[in-house]
C-alpha cells in the first residue's frame, strides 16, 4: 500500500521518493471529479481493443514508487475458483502516465506485497505452486520493475497476507500473518537483500510494519489493540503501546512511518456510529503515544483506511472503503502531518463503462507530493483498477493499460 521503507503502507513500501500528496495553503477544496475507471475487458479497454483474446480475471493487490518509478503487482487468477494462476507486475518510469509488462520468473503464481527502495531496485513477495502446497518467494529487480529474479524465503506455506518494510537497498523485513486461531506472525529480516534471513520473535500477532532508515520499526498487533516496536532493523521487538479503553479500538491496521518518531496508523474505531468505521492515529515519539487525529475519516463513514502514503514531513493521503455498503473507495488528505483530514474525492466513482460498480480495497503511492497512482484489487469483470492523479488526490483520471496486462493473451 499490503506502500514504503515499507512507511507508507501495510502491504507495500516507500522510501525519501515515495511521497503523497501536497495542499498548498491557497488551495481550496474543489467538489472532485468522476474517475473513469478502466478496465481489461476488451469492451472497455481505453485505446487497447486489438484482436487478443483474453483469459482469467485478475486482481492488482499492491502498489509502490520511488521518484518516477512505480511497480503494481497481483495476479490473475482462475475465473471459475478464484485461486491464482499466475503472477502479474506492471511498472512504470513516468510516474504512471505509461505502463508496461514485467518479465517475471514463470513459476510464479502470485505477488502479494511490493517495495521499491530506488528507481531501480523494487523487492516483492511472491509465491510458486509446490504440489499440493505453495511456497513463498523473495523477488529482486534491478531495472525498474522491468524484469525480476526470484530467491527462496523460509516460511512455511502460505500465509493468510504480507507486510514488508525496507529501509535500504540490503535491508528488509517481512511479516507472515496468519489468521487460523490463534493468529500469529512470522518475521523475517535481511541485511543482503534476500541473500540470507534471520527469524525474528514477535510478542503478539502483527498486522502490518512499517521501518526507517536507521533501524527502527513499528508492527501494530492484530488481535490486541497494542504497538511493538523494534530498534534493531526489526530482529527484536517489544510492546511499547497498549490503547487506552477511551479510545474505543477495535482494531489496529496500516502503519506509516516518515521517521523514527512520526508515524501514522489506522485503525477500526466505534465512536458515533452502531459500526465500526476508520479512524487514523498520529505519534511523534516513535509510538510510545498516539493521538487520535481530531477529523478522521471516519466523519465521512469510511472503514479502516487500508493504505496511507506520505512526503516531506506533513503531506499525507490514505484511502479507504465506505462503510457500511462497502460501496466504494474514498480519499483522504492531510496538510499538518496527520492531525487533521480532509476528504478530497474518490478514486472509485462509476464511470459511464462501469455500470455503476465501484472498486474497493484501493492501495495508493505517490511519486511526487502532486501525483499518485492508485490500484485496487477486486474490479469487476476482470479486477484490474489503476488511476492517478497530478493534483494531490483533488482528481483522478483512468490509466490506460497494456494489451494482455493481466490476462492471458493469445495473439
Amino acid at each position: 500500500m499490503l506502500a514504503g521503507a515499507l512507511c507508507c503502507l501495510s502491504l507495500a513500501g516507500c522510501g525519501p521518493g515515495r511521497a503523497a500528496v501536497k495542499i498548498a495553503p491557497s488551495h481550496t477544496p474543489v467538489t472532485p471529479t468522476t474517475l473513469a475507471v478502466t478496465t481489461t475487458s476488451k469492451a472497455t479497454q481505453s485505446g487497447h481493443q486489438g484482436s487478443a483474446s483474453w483469459g482469467p480475471s485478475a486482481e492488482l493487490t499492491d502498489v509502490s514508487c520511488w521518484g518516477q518509478t512505480c511497480v503494481a503487482v497481483g495476479s490473475s487468477t482462475a475465473m471459475r475458483t478464484g485461486d491464482p494462476v499466475a503472477a502479474r507486475a506492471l511498472y512504470t518510469t513516468d510516474a504512471g502516465a505509461v505502463w508496461q509488462i514485467a518479465t517475471l520468473p514463470s513459476d510464479l503464481i502470485d505477488l502479494d506485497a511490493v517495495d521499491c527502495v530506488s528507481v531501480t531496485r523494487c523487492f516483492a513477495i511472491g509465491q510458486v505452486s509446490g504440489g499440493s502446497t505453495q511456497q513463498t518467494r523473495f523477488v529482486t529487480t534491478n531495472n525498474g520493475g522491468a524484469s525480476w529474479d526470484e530467491g527462496p524465503l523460509p516460511f512455511l506455506g502460505r500465509a493468510g497476507g504480507y507486510s514488508m518494510a525496507c529501509g535500504s537497498t540490503s535491508w528488509c523485513t517481512v511479516v507472515a500473518l496468519t489468521y487460523s486461531p490463534p493468529p500469529r506472525s512470522e518475521v523475517l529480516v535481511t541485511r543482503d537483500a534476500g541473500s540470507s534471513w534471520t527469524a525474528a520473535k514477535v510478542p503478539l500477532a502483527a498486522a502490518s510494519v512499517a521501518c526507517s532508515a536507521d533501524g527502527s520499526c513499528l508492527a501494530p498487533a492484530l488481535s490486541t489493540e497494542s504497538v511493538m516496536a523494534s530498534a534493531d532493523f526489526g530482529r527484536s521487538w517489544r510492546v511499547v503501546w497498549v490503547a487506552p479503553p477511551s479510545l474505543k479500538l477495535e482494531e489496529l491496521g496500516t502503519v506509516s512511518c516518515q521517521s523514527s518518531s512520526w508515524c501514522l496508523l489506522s485503525a477500526g474505531a466505534y465512536v458515533g456510529v452502531p459500526y465500526s468505521h476508520g479512524v487514523i492515529l498520529y505519534t511523534r515519539d516513535g509510538g510510545l503515544d498516539w493521538k487520535l487525529a481530531a477529523e478522521a475519516p471516519a466523519e465521512s463513514a469510511a472503514s479502516m483506511p487500508s493504505s496511507i502514503s506520505c512526503a516531506g514531513t506533513e503531506h499525507c493521503l490514505a484511502t479507504a472503503n465506505l462503510v457500511p455498503t462497502r460501496s466504494g473507495t474514498d480519499v483522504f488528505v492531510t496538510a499538518d502531518g496527520g492531525v487533521r483530514w480532509a476528504e478530497v474525492g474518490s478514486a472509485g466513482r462509476p464511470s459511464n463503462l462501469d455500470q455503476g460498480v465501484n472498486p474497493v480495497d484501493a492501495v495508493v503511492a505517490c511519486a511526487s507530493e502532486t501525483t499518485c497512482v492508485a490500484v485496487a484489487g477486486n474490479f469487476p469483470p476482470n479486477g484490474v483498477f489503476i488511476a492517478r492523479t497530478v493534483e494531490s488526490g483533488y482528481t483522478w483520471r483512468a490509466v490506460p493499460l497494456p494489451p494482455c496486462a493481466i490476462g492471458r493473451c493469445h495473439g
